[in-house]
């Protein structure tokens, strides 16, 4: 899951958000390869540790949280600021 300053994209242009929600549900997205891309973008997804003032410090978390029944998620990008192979690969992970 994002940390405080990439979750409100305060110092960075970072658009991608649902990569690292991904790995941190399911430990073979982190590494997953599909599209040409494998694991997260760098400049578009969040980067850990992250040294931004009150990032997250320690390394990405893989597969370490047990989905809930209910996922609620919010978010102001459209689509279209992500490429088809990113897109594509997200929906295609763990089918």
């Amino acid at each position: 899951m994002d940390d405080l300053p990439n979750a409100v994209n305060e110092e960075d242009n970072n658009l991608g958000f649902l990569n690292t929600f991904l790995d941190s549900i399911d430990g073979s997205y982190c590494n997953y390869s599909a599209y040409g891309i494998t694991g997260d973008t760098p400049g578009f997804d969040a980067t850990y540790p992250d040294n931004q003032t009150g990032g997250y410090e320690g390394q990405l978390e893989c597969g370490v949280y047990q989905l809930t029944r209910v996922v609620s998620i919010s978010y102001v990008y459209a689509e279209a600021d992500a490429s088809k192979a990113y897109q594509e690969r997200q929906c295609e992970s763990g089918s």
